[in-house]
């Protein structure tokens, strides 16, 4: 399930909401592009794709060919005898970014949090820590799943 709030469209000049489908922005009268600009919150499912808001296609596409990537970070948390190992909302990690923008946030998570559960607490954190650092690459599922939205 897909989920789209348009609602939330922002000029890219000035900022202001606007309608999606306008062709001029009424505050600042810029000429908007006739393309589908990406809104301030997409989900697909419960998982939320962060980092391409007010983008369009053709700029998502540029930057995914100049090594831009959509990265998902694993992390574990331990609660005694519970341990839940989850996956972080998708980030759109730009061709000139560092991936540790997004997954020192996660890496911490699993050095303060995955060790405590028994028994898989030590066992899921050492698992995801080498993975939080570099993300799992889902660049390929998003963009096809844009792609499909753009064609719509």
């Amino acid at each position: 399930e897909i989920f789209l709030d348009y609602n939330i469209m922002q000029c890219p000049i000035c900022k202001k909401e606007i309608e999606n489908d306008s062709v001029f922005c009424e505050y600042c009268g810029s000429k908007l592009a006739q393309e589908l600009v990406m809104p301030a919150q997409l989900k697909v499912g419960e998982v939320g794709i962060i980092g391409i808001e007010n983008m369009t296609m053709t700029q998502i596409r540029n930057e995914v060919s100049r090594g831009g990537r959509f990265l998902r970070f694993p992390y574990t948390m331990s609660f005694v005898l519970l341990t839940l190992k989850r996956t972080s909302d998708i980030y759109f990690v730009r061709h000139n970014e560092p991936a540790s923008t997004y997954s020192s946030k996660y890496a911490w998570i699993n050095l303060l949090l995955g060790w405590w559960g028994i028994p898989f607490g030590p066992i899921y954190t050492l698992l995801c820590i080498g993975d939080s650092f570099k993300g799992e690459d889902m660049t390929h599922e998003v963009m096809s799943i844009l792609e499909s939205l753009n064609q719509k």
